[in-house]
């Protein structure tokens, strides 16, 4: 009996450390994401809140510039840019930071905008490159477009 509730001990002892260890691992990669990151959408939101592709193509990943580019992605984009030119946003909030298998870390920020014809809540995916950050995915939600037009 004794030696079972020894070994319930230290196992539950090792996953209460590995759970210390994942928080505080979160933690700091939550803490170096805003460094980098926020001062990266910071800069590029009027860019990318004038809705013209060309502007901010250099800012994007190679498959979200083929999204872009694509007759599907530039429809998207004309829709989207009826609410109008980016007036004013808060700072960028990091939502997410995390890493695949493929050594790929992505960033998710949220950024609340004041546009033209609206507001609406842009969530932009980064991935990290040696480089810094590029955009892999913008999106835009706004009951803008659920509003009757005339």
């Amino acid at each position: 009996m004794r030696q079972a509730l020894k070994v319930i001990g230290i196992t539950l002892g090792i996953l209460y450390l590995l759970f210390a260890v994942f928080v505080i691992w979160s933690r700091i990669s939550i803490e170096e994401a805003q460094k980098k990151a926020i001062p990266f959408v910071t800069e590029s939101m009027p860019l990318i809140g004038n809705w013209n592709f060309d502007e901010f193509a250099f800012l994007l990943t190679p498959g979200a510039l083929d999204t872009f580019r694509s007759e599907r992605g530039q429809k998207i984009t004309a829709y989207m840019s009826k609410i109008g030119e980016l007036k004013a946003f808060n700072e960028p909030e990091v939502l997410n930071v995390s890493s695949s298998t493929e050594d790929i870390d992505t960033v998710t920020l949220k950024v609340d905008a004041e546009f033209e014809n609206g507001l609406g809540t842009v969530m932009i995916v980064l991935i990290e490159t040696e480089s810094g950050y590029l955009i892999h995915r913008i999106h835009l939600n706004t009951d803008f477009f659920l509003l009757p037009t005339d």
